[in-house]
């Protein structure tokens, strides 16, 4: 899928009178007020590129939320490791979806070790794919 533009805009009225005496804070305050316009516009832009790519290829978990649940999109989820064996799973969530995964509090214990148990055999397999890429060894 190909990016998209993300079209903004926004409006200022900057009076002439005090940019040629030199009183800027008007058209600062102005230029600032045109920069959170259109930051929340490219935001709300990226985030339904975002969601769109979802939805296309079905990282989207709806309805009632659990850990359950999420043990089960991890499962399902493709994701790397750093040479350190960090993850890099990022989680993008509206805010209704924020405060959902708030109100689930902390996983139990058993909850927590299923998604460590989940991230620690992906873990392996992405070690065991990346070992098999390695080149030959050249015998002189």
């Amino acid at each position: 899928m190909r990016g998209r533009p993300i079209e903004v805009s926004s409006a200022a009225i900057i009076n002439y009178e005090d940019v040629i005496t030199g009183n800027f804070d008007s058209v600062l305050a102005a230029m600032d007020s045109i920069a959170v316009e259109m930051t929340g516009q490219i935001t709300e832009g990226i985030m339904a590129h975002i969601s769109e790519i979802c939805e296309r290829t079905g990282y989207v978990v709806s309805g009632e939320l659990s850990y359950d649940v999420i043990a089960e999109a991890l499962e399902n989820m493709d994701f790397s490791f750093d040479e350190n064996g960090n993850h890099n799973i990022s989680i993008v969530a509206s805010r209704e979806g924020v405060e959902r995964i708030r109100a689930l509090g902390e996983p139990t214990a058993e909850q927590q070790a299923r998604l460590d148990a989940i991230i620690a055999r992906k873990r392996d397999e992405w070690n065991a794919k990346r070992g098999s890429r390695s080149l030959p060894s050249r015998r002189v």
